[in-house]
């Protein structure tokens, strides 16, 4: 399914457009991981997230443009196109580390996941366990880390593909084991170059 398609699936009522006085830009990337989506507007990225489940495309869309009173259209903006070019140096296996401002929605526990999750350095991994210990809970916590990583909206900047189960298998990734398998494996080839 394409964004259009999505977008179209995505209905705002004529009442709803009335209180949306803001738009935001989604925009879609080709990868070497497949197609993502992003979602921003002049100031932050709100949303990259691989087209793989149109639910879980709309389901993300309906919570941000909720907290934010904003529409959604096909579009790019100024973030999208600084985006698109760190994207293109990431996967040339040049750049390490986003400059892209970035707004993650969520509960105070996934905000604070995510912000441990950008601490993961290129190339290294972190189990579950650790993340739960790092944010000050017990590494029983590991499934509500997994929790927050599976609804990460913004995938590879906020690095949720660094995490794994204890046992060093790969555990989960909304975008696919095999996605999460390629990321690793990039980074690990261009983490000393």
């Amino acid at each position: 399914m394409s964004l259009t398609e999505i977008l179209s699936n995505f209905h705002i009522s004529e009442t709803t457009e009335e209180i949306y006085k803001n738009t935001i830009k989604a925009s879609e990337i080709e990868t070497p991981i497949g197609k993502l989506i992003a979602v921003a507007d002049d100031n932050f990225l709100y949303i990259l997230i691989k087209l793989k489940s149109p639910d879980k495309v709309i389901n993300t869309f309906n919570i941000l443009q909720k907290e934010l009173s904003s529409s959604i259209v096909i579009g790019s903006t100024k973030i999208i196109t600084q985006l698109e070019n760190e994207l293109t140096e990431y996967f040339s296996g040049k750049l390490k580390s986003f400059t892209i401002p970035m707004r993650c929605l969520g509960t105070d526990f996934r905000q604070q996941s995510w912000n441990q999750l950008k601490k993961i350095a290129y190339g290294e991994t972190m189990s579950y366990g650790e993340l739960a210990v790092k944010l000050g809970r017990n590494v029983n916590h590991a499934r509500a880390v997994g929790s927050a990583a599976g609804a990460n909206p913004i995938i590879i900047l906020v690095p949720c593909h660094r995490l794994t189960a204890q046992n060093g298998h790969l555990g989960g990734f909304s975008c696919g084991i095999d996605v999460k398998t390629w990321l690793l494996q990039h980074e690990s080839k261009f983490k000393n170059k």
